[in-house]
């Protein structure tokens, strides 16, 4: 009897660290689960959501707010002379530079908005709720901020602008390609 019960006891023992191991795994594949979600919608540089991500989320939004009488409106902006950045200074600088523009921007939108890189140098703030009048200041703000930040490439310190553009559902757009094409 007595080597029965060390038997179960260390089969029971064994079995707790069994199952110790598969939750510790169970979290591990749970944590990489999550990573490679974001990796699917979000920009391996800027960390904003990407194309794919905002194009079906536009879509969705438009019908919203669509349903409930809402505007939407869109900001696309891209980075001024930036081929001349990448040209002088260097991919690196240029990543830099989108860096920290899409940095500013997730730093510097409202939970409900949609900040995505559209392309190249090109971002994109999907702002669900927003009149193109509130679109146009929030627009104002981020060049006004982004005009003011100083880049150092190796001893060269330049600065950079924003070029913008803003458009709102329904007014100007019926659907999101028309709304994407006032934007721009």
């Amino acid at each position: 009897i007595q080597q029965s019960l060390q038997v179960r006891s260390t089969l029971e023992s064994e079995l707790r660290q069994a199952n110790v191991r598969l939750q510790l795994q169970l979290a591990e594949i749970e944590n990489l689960h999550y990573q490679l979600r974001e990796e699917a919608v979000r920009d391996g540089l800027t960390r904003l959501f990407n194309r794919r991500f905002m194009e079906e989320t536009l879509e969705r939004e438009i019908s919203r707010v669509a349903r409930d009488l809402q505007p939407i409106s869109v900001v696309m902006m891209d980075v001024d002379l930036f081929k001349a950045i990448n040209d002088n200074f260097g991919h690196q600088a240029g990543d830099a530079v989108l860096q920290t523009l899409g940095t500013m921007l997730l730093e510097n939108t409202r939970i409900s908005d949609i900040a995505c890189r559209y392309g190249g140098d090109e971002m994109l703030v999907v702002m669900p709720g927003a009149t193109q009048d509130v679109a146009i200041a929030r627009a104002e703000e981020w060049r006004v901020a982004f005009s003011m930040m100083e880049f150092t490439f190796g001893e060269t310190k330049i600065k950079t602008t924003l070029s913008l553009g803003v458009a709102s559902f329904p007014d100007q757009a019926q659907n999101p390609i028309e709304l994407l094409t006032a934007a721009d």
